[in-house]
């Protein structure tokens, strides 16, 4: 089904009823990797900072939203369609923590009958608001309603991807999909520990994930749970049990668990440390933390200075160093290619000529392996010189 404006939803998938879960997409034919499913601008959007802004963020949409459905009842339809049964999602809403469910309507002086549709569609909200990447924009985080994105199902492990520029959400295939599967994306940053993106789901989104990667055992959350290995020259990964020696999978180094506990403590300490300067930290202790969320932090700390012309040579040795790393990370968890991508533009950006231009070769084989990405340009809001 076509629609206006570059907006699209391929005749493939369709909205289903499914066992134990309500509605989702699920293939009506078999589908090959890398195709276009969706193309969607948002009901609303609007932009935030980060998860941390989402009750700022949903009390905002919560206004939009609610003026498009009272102005427009096929909008209405749509929206409250996400969330039919009102006496259920009235129910919901009350076991929500009292500081979660507060929004602008208990503060005004609105009839009974008008609060109580405020905390249905904000209940919808919850549930339904997406936190987009504007790739076309340095990343730039939008939050926003969109209505058919919200009948795909969240997996840890999913079979799609999706990503934002230009106002509009992109739903593309990772791998073949066969015909009868369900079709889902992830609502979650997929490279998080699985505390981490079950905890994250469980606040956000209110359900607690039981797909296949958070119930079982996979050498994905190995990794994202391991701790960098010391040894100098290693890139490999130490398991955190803290009840039996943790060994690295790639040189064989063992350390006791009071390693593990150490360097958990240091790092508690240099976090509260004043002021806190991850760049420094990756200098001094380049070790101490979980692998992949401590490159990532450091590499856009240095970008971040990159971009405001303030960067040192400390600090630029320091976030290509953990772009590096976070690629080693990466090439062992292939879930979002797109993510693969920022991550070697982030480190052409603060690479030396020769190596950029290595990295640029490399990103455009990752755009052309994954088509559905498309052309570098929409990604050049990364590079600087």
């Amino acid at each position: 089904m076509a629609a206006g404006g570059g907006e699209f939803w391929t005749s493939r998938i369709a909205v289903q009823d499914l066992e134990g879960k309500g509605k989702g997409v699920v293939a009506v034919e078999a589908i090959p990797a890398h195709t276009l499913l969706v193309r969607e601008r948002a009901l609303e959007l609007v932009k935030g900072g980060d998860e941390k802004d989402r009750m700022l963020v949903l009390n905002h949409l919560l206004q939009n939203v609610h003026v498009r459905v009272m102005r427009d009842p096929g909008v209405r339809e749509q929206v409250f369609a996400l969330y039919p049964d009102r006496a259920t999602s009235d129910k919901e809403f009350e076991k929500r923590d009292p500081n979660e469910k507060k929004h602008d309507a208990d503060d005004a002086d609105y009839p009974p009958q008008l609060v109580e549709e405020l905390n249905w569609l904000y209940n919808i909200l919850v549930c339904n608001t997406f936190a987009v990447e504007d790739y076309s924009n340095r990343g730039e985080v939008m939050f926003g309603m969109f209505l058919k994105t919200s009948r795909f199902n969240h997996s840890c492990c999913p079979p799609c991807y999706y990503y934002f520029e230009d106002g509009v959400i992109n739903i593309r295939t990772r791998e073949a999909i066969a015909k009868g599967d369900e079709v889902t994306i992830a609502y979650c940053p997929v490279y998080a520990s699985k505390d981490f993106r079950r905890t994250h789901l469980k606040q956000a989104y209110h359900f607690v994930c039981v797909c296949t990667r958070c119930t079982s055992q996979n050498d994905y959350d190995v990794v994202l749970d391991a701790l960098a290995c010391p040894t100098q020259g290693c890139v490999g990964y130490m398991t955190t049990d803290y009840s039996r020696a943790t060994r690295c999978m790639t040189c064989d180094t063992e350390k006791p668990p009071s390693w593990v506990a150490g360097v958990h403590k240091e790092l508690d300490r240099l976090r509260k440390a004043k002021p806190y300067d991850p760049a420094s930290i990756a200098l001094t202790h380049p070790r101490s933390d979980k692998a992949y969320q401590y490159y990532n932090r450091v590499l856009n700390y240095a970008l971040k200075h990159l971009y405001e012309g303030k960067i040192t040579p400390e600090a630029r040795k320091a976030g290509l160093s953990c772009a590096k790393k976070a690629l080693a990370c990466v090439a062992v968890m292939p879930y979002v290619p797109e993510q693969h991508l920022m991550l070697l533009l982030k480190a052409a950006s603060l690479a030396g000529k020769g190596e950029r231009d290595q990295l640029l070769v490399r990103a455009g084989e990752v755009a052309a392996e994954n088509r559905g990405i498309g052309d570098l340009k929409q990604f050049s809001g990364w590079l600087r010189d």
